[in-house]
């Protein structure tokens, strides 16, 4: 006996939902990348699977996405000052703990990942930001791994 898709019962579905585990055909399936929330810390259990039914992806997912595409679209304008520019902050008070970042693959997507947490936090800018590497060595292939640190703050 084959499995029919539980949204247009076509026979021979054989994708499911992460969540409701209904049975889907690839057409009825809402496809999610793997990658899609990779600047949270933690990424919620809900969101964790790559297929889901139409209901269970407008419910949970979608409402989800936007809210994750809303806050990487203003990490893209934060405020961003290094160490060396520090005359230019020396008023802004720095109460926070530095925010820290590891294993990023490169220097960019350090300070992405820092000024994301900083959003989440309800900052607008990044004091102090230190970025440095260091090299993995694997036989003959070589790539840097980049750490980061940064102080959040909020400027006017």
């Amino acid at each position: 006996m084959s499995k029919a898709c539980s949204n247009c019962s076509r026979i021979k579905a054989n994708l499911e939902c992460g969540l409701c585990h209904s049975i889907l055909c690839k057409s009825c399936t809402q496809f999610v990348d793997e990658e899609a929330f990779s600047y949270l810390l933690k990424i919620p259990k809900d969101l964790t699977h790559q297929a889901y039914c139409f209901s269970c992806f407008e419910q949970k997912v979608r409402p989800e996405k936007e809210a994750y595409d809303q806050d990487l679209e203003k990490a893209k304008e934060i405020s961003v000052f290094n160490k060396a520019q520090h005359k230019l902050t020396r008023h802004v008070k720095r109460i926070e703990p530095a925010l820290q970042v590891r294993n990023c693959a490169d220097e960019k997507e350090a300070t992405m990942r820092l000024a994301f947490l900083a959003v989440k936090l309800n900052f607008n800018a990044l004091l102090d930001i230190e970025l440095e590497y260091e090299k993995v060595r694997s036989g003959s292939y070589q790539k840097l791994i980049w750490h980061g640190s940064a102080i959040p703050a909020n400027l006017r």
